[in-house]
């Protein structure tokens, strides 16, 4: 039976430690260490209720499994999935080169280093090598464990939700600022993070010869935010937002966004900030004849979000005013809207996720994508 028991899982480079905290008498106790869903060590039962291996620095996802017999029970449970050993890579904005050995067929942990450290966690392809997704990171509450990267939606790459490539992003300024719990990734006005990732993607897109139409942005929420953003450097390819915010100004919580602007906007005045960076806080001139796909999620009980953000961008790509559940087409753009309880924050699951990837296939299969539109300005 499974069962969950105290525990401590440490690592401490390049040795993972994993010891039981709660035992009782009379029990015996055998371990798997997992490396990537694959176990690559199993004991036997013995006395000792810990373990410790050498992960010899290898990129990996880790998990130790626990087995617990006694005289008359036989129980098992597993840890929480660790991301360990990063990879390193570099990439420079100035020449547009991502150096360094990138994975392919294995799961593994990414610092890519830019002008920031970007953590990211790769997901080998299932059945297509020639796409890619990328999942954004959203807000976050103000009580997240900010130890480790952040990883939004992993688990669902790591279930094959997205036949192609995934790369999480995790956002840097989580752990370099634990005040801020917004998921924007604008970056302050003296750097653009949005054109640093967007060459890291292209970066990683001409490594394995994939095509602008074969990527895939996704996030909600102000993860949504930088999956349109995002897509407006890469002719073709389609942002997938969910419950998505389009207007800075327009974000729900003042006071979350008034931490963004001292912490990750130098603490400048709202004027000078919109006067350095202003392109970067309002996507509505993007959705304007996009050269990009958007697929949009709603529910109709975020009624912020719906009124502020999801009304405005669909307005701003031609259409009108969706106001009851359906799938709404126009061109080669998508609004799937739906009422269910849970307003902004039941804005996608593993289930709907699947399910835009499913009308997307369908929709490309019986019409293909058209290229129209412009591109973002240079």
């Amino acid at each position: 039976m499974k069962v969950y028991r105290k525990y401590s899982f440490v690592y401490k480079a390049p040795f993972i430690k994993f010891s039981l905290t709660e035992r009782n008498p009379g029990e015996k106790y055998a371990f798997y260490i997992v490396k990537n869903g694959k176990n690559v060590l199993m004991t036997k039962y013995g006395d000792k209720s810990w373990i410790k291996y050498d992960t010899g620095y290898e990129a990996a996802l880790w998990r130790v499994t626990y087995f617990i017999r006694s005289s008359d029970a036989a129980d098992w449970g597993m840890t929480h999935q660790c991301f360990l050993n990063d990879k390193i890579l570099r990439y420079d904005q100035e020449s547009g080169i991502l150096d360094g050995e990138f994975p392919d067929k294995a799961i593994a942990p990414l610092a890519i280093r830019g002008a920031y450290e970007y953590n990211c966690a790769y997901f080998p392809a299932k059945t297509a090598p020639e796409k890619l997704l990328i999942f954004l990171p959203a807000g976050v509450t103000p009580r997240t464990d900010r130890s480790r990267p952040i990883f939004f939606r992993w688990l669902w790459a790591q279930r094959g939700v997205f036949p192609g490539r995934v790369l999480a992003i995790a956002n840097p300024f989580y752990q370099l600022f634990s005040e801020n719990n917004v998921g924007f990734l604008t970056g302050p006005p003296e750097h653009d993070v949005f054109a640093e990732l967007a060459g890291i993607v292209r970066g990683l897109a001409d490594k394995f010869g994939i095509k602008s139409k074969d990527i895939y942005f996704y996030g909600s929420s102000s993860g949504g935010y930088s999956a349109i953003a995002l897509a407006s450097y890469f002719d073709d390819s389609t942002a997938i937002a969910a419950n998505s915010l389009v207007k800075f100004s327009n974000f729900h919580d003042p006071n979350l966004l008034e931490n963004y602007r001292k912490y990750i906007l130098g603490n400048r005045s709202w004027d000078e900030i919109y006067s350095l960076m202003g392109e970067r806080l309002v996507l509505l001139p993007y959705l304007r004849n996009p050269a990009f796909r958007v697929f949009f999620r709603i529910n109709l009980t975020d009624e912020h979000h719906y009124r502020h953000h999801f009304l405005p961008a669909w307005k701003a790509l031609g259409g009108g005013a969706p106001s009851e559940p359906g799938l709404y087409v126009l061109g080669r753009h998508m609004a799937q809207v739906f009422s269910e309880p849970g307003g902004h924050f039941n804005a996608d699951t593993e289930a709907s996720c699947r399910e835009v990837f499913n009308i997307l296939a369908e929709a490309d299969a019986a019409k293909g994508k058209e290229s129209a539109g412009t591109s973002r300005p240079a």
